[in-house]
């Protein structure tokens, strides 16, 4: 596991500006892809922040895309991914940080919708993939929501890229197709 190092992310942001140059060519994606980057490491030094005024800690693992902990009050992030995508999923963890376990939010409780309370919670009932899956529509939509109140320069168009990659396989999850 490893903590967020602003200057670490820059270095490995240069390292594969200057791969994709030799390996294509393209000078011009190579810029845009780098100060995408660049963007998006700022951007994730702000989200880090606010994270840490709630108490909650960063790390970065090789885990695929990201998981909040609530009893160890620790988001982990994948290390293997583009800081764009890092930051989406940064998002959408705290997304899930802000719908809560439920003292705070009337809407969810404990991770499901109120409605489905009186289920039973087994994993394979409709139920609860469809409560599962509503939680994760309702994170992402936090998540975004919170880059707007932290003046993030994310695009909208790079959250929702991510975003529906996750979705489907959500939705597929839920479906079970």
């Amino acid at each position: 596991m490893a903590q967020f190092d602003m200057k670490a992310w820059r270095d490995r942001s240069w390292r594969r500006f200057e791969r994709s140059i030799q390996r294509e060519g393209d000078a011009r994606k190579a810029e845009t892809t780098w100060f995408e980057d660049q963007v998006a490491i700022s951007d994730m030094q702000l989200v880090i922040e606010w994270c840490t005024e709630k108490k909650v800690d960063v790390v970065f693992t090789r885990r695929p895309n990201g998981i909040i902990n609530f009893t160890d009050r620790q988001i982990s992030i994948t290390s293997n991914a583009r800081p764009v995508k890092q930051l989406v999923y940064l998002l959408h963890e705290c997304g899930h940080l802000l719908i809560g376990t439920g003292e705070e939010d009337d809407r969810f409780r404990f991770g499901y919708p109120v409605q489905w309370k009186e289920v039973q919670m087994s994993s394979k009932a409709f139920a609860h993939k469809l409560a599962c899956v509503e939680e994760e529509f309702e994170a992402w939509h936090r998540g975004w929501r919170l880059s707007r109140r932290l003046g993030l320069d994310l695009k909208r168009q790079q959250f929702d890229l991510v975003r529906r990659e996750c979705l489907k396989s959500y939705l597929k999850w839920g479906t079970g197709k």
